[in-house]
């Protein structure tokens, strides 16, 4: 889990840097495998408290999808901060952060859209959004799993 958080916030700078360096595409790139990243570790740290055991098949589950990551990491953010009617947005948000992230990445030509996509089209307000939601999603599930582990250090 130590892993997960140091490359979390090794992925945050460097998403810092990009948006330093007017590099929005690298911004939203690195904000978003941040999000994946935290999402992995609060799933890990879940299945730690619960005394889960992590086999293959669980590890396949639970990891295989990318916009699944980020939904978590969001629950464990509204249930933080204490939000209610967020479940509906759950799926919404990791899709759109799996597709801001291709964006980021890739040039594709969208046939629904007849327009080719590509990481230019990402601005400087979206890069800034993005970093921002990495930030306070990161922020708010650190927060959760530490009143966790002060509850359960209390609880004996």
């Amino acid at each position: 889990m130590e892993l997960c958080h140091e490359n979390t916030h090794r992925l945050l700078r460097g998403a810092g840097i990009a948006l330093r360096n007017r590099s929005w595409a690298g911004a939203v790139f690195q904000s978003v495998l941040a999000m994946e990243e935290q999402g992995r570790l609060v799933i890990l740290y879940e299945a730690y408290i619960d005394g889960i055991t992590i086999d293959e098949e669980w590890w396949r589950t639970m990891f295989g999808d990318h916009k699944t990551k980020i939904a978590l990491l969001a629950a464990a953010f509204f249930i933080q901060k204490k939000q209610r009617k967020w479940t509906k947005t759950l799926r919404r948000l990791g899709s759109e952060f799996q597709e801001l992230k291709e964006l980021s990445m890739y040039v594709d030509y969208q046939t629904q859209r007849a327009q080719w996509s590509h990481p230019g089209r990402i601005t400087e307000k979206k890069a800034h959004q993005v970093f921002k939601t990495a930030v306070e999603f990161i922020k708010g599930t650190e927060a959760l799993m530490s009143e966790e582990e002060d509850e359960a250090q209390e609880n004996g």
